[in-house]
């Protein structure tokens, strides 16, 4: 099995050949790595070592749900991907209108840097788009852990 798995693998089957019972051996694993799927593994397999049953249907019903949940992480991140290049469109349309405007009229969009309301209004117009990217940009991270 190729590496970090078959490491693993080998250290757990090294564990159960000096001794160390299958429940510890596979908490250990779990705890070692971390990983939730890991963690599934081994109380799916301490239950069925403890209960007996269809070792075959169990690791199947296992391996769908590890799945499912790539399936669904893999989907998250294509969301998330999908808002961020909506932010980015989003943050980009007031300097394709400021740049419009400039070519038009120039002297609409020259009194936001000679007027000092204008500056006022261009310092809020900034705070407000960094305001937004900045909270889609939390939503998206939070969206992902």
């Amino acid at each position: 099995m190729p590496d970090p798995t078959g490491v693993e693998f080998r250290r757990l089957s090294d564990q159960l050949a000096i001794g160390i019972t299958i429940e510890d051996a596979l908490k250990r694993l779990a705890r070692r790595s971390g990983l939730p799927e890991y963690r599934f593994f081994a109380v799916s397999l301490t239950l069925q070592n403890s209960a007996g049953g269809n070792l075959t249907e169990t690791l199947d019903n296992l391996a769908d749900v590890v799945r499912k949940r790539v399936a669904t992480r893999q989907r998250g991140h294509a969301l998330a991907s999908q808002a961020r290049a909506s932010a980015y469109v989003l943050s980009a349309v007031p300097v394709f209108a400021a740049s419009a405007l400039m070519l038009i009229n120039p002297r609409y969009v020259l009194v936001l840097f000679n007027d000092p309301r204008g500056n006022i209004v261009l310092v809020c117009a900034i705070a407000s788009l960094a305001t937004g990217l900045g909270t889609m940009n939390a939503i998206i991270r939070r969206s992902l852990s």
